[in-house]
């Protein structure tokens, strides 16, 4: 038996149950934050859209600017 059962007396059951109670809310936490970050992107389908526009013409930018240095 640990050390401190004889402190505790009959509540020893208490420390096995509140580690069991974090690592529980450390899983709720993990799985709500990770579990569905692509449907939580917070981008539209034309947001999406735009930014691929928008990098495209910044490739199209840099090429231009590799080809023509000032």
């Amino acid at each position: 038996m640990p050390f401190w059962c004889g402190y505790w007396g009959s509540f020893c059951w208490i420390f096995p149950l509140l580690g069991l109670v974090v690592m529980g809310v450390m899983v709720f936490a993990c799985v709500r934050g990770f579990g569905c970050m692509g449907r939580r992107a917070g981008r539209a389908p034309g947001e999406i859209a735009d930014l691929r526009r928008e990098l495209q013409e910044l490739k199209e930018d840099v090429r231009k600017l590799v080809r023509n240095p000032s």
